[in-house]
């Protein structure tokens, strides 16, 4: 029989609050290259306006062209990273750099909450490009 592994704080596990929908101040906290899925994936903090508020981690990912993708889709992965170098004023290069990430924020980030298999997350609505 496998020993009893001790686990300080399991009773006292909750579920994170989510940000209700609205504009709030958005603050990269990591971003992670994926290679093996082509993804950078994002962690950012949601400001909330009550300091004794903590928000769930929001997560976002950056989905990045691969060898094989048709043009419609190479052209969307595009777009979609481009609209979030934007929202964070992340330069003008044709990439990321990933480290350079941590720390940028964005004010009045569209907020919402989503519903996937019965469960509850936050996502970020980025907007579109200027013309």
């Amino acid at each position: 029989m496998p020993p009893f592994i001790d686990m300080a704080g399991l009773n006292e596990a909750k579920e994170p609050v989510l940000a209700p929908d609205g504009e709030y101040t958005v603050i990269i906290t990591g971003a992670n290259y994926k290679e093996e899925t082509s993804l950078i994936v994002v962690m950012c903090e949601i400001e909330a306006a009550d300091p004794d508020v903590e928000y769930a981690t929001l997560f976002h990912n950056i989905s990045l062209p691969k060898s094989g993708d048709e043009k419609k889709s190479l052209d969307f992965k595009c777009l979609l990273a481009s609209r979030f170098r934007a929202q964070f004023d992340l330069g003008d290069a044709e990439g990321f750099d990933t480290e350079a990430m941590v720390g940028a924020r964005s004010d009045n980030v569209k907020i919402k909450q989503k519903e996937w298999d019965n469960r509850f997350s936050n996502e970020m609505v980025l907007d579109n490009l200027a013309a």
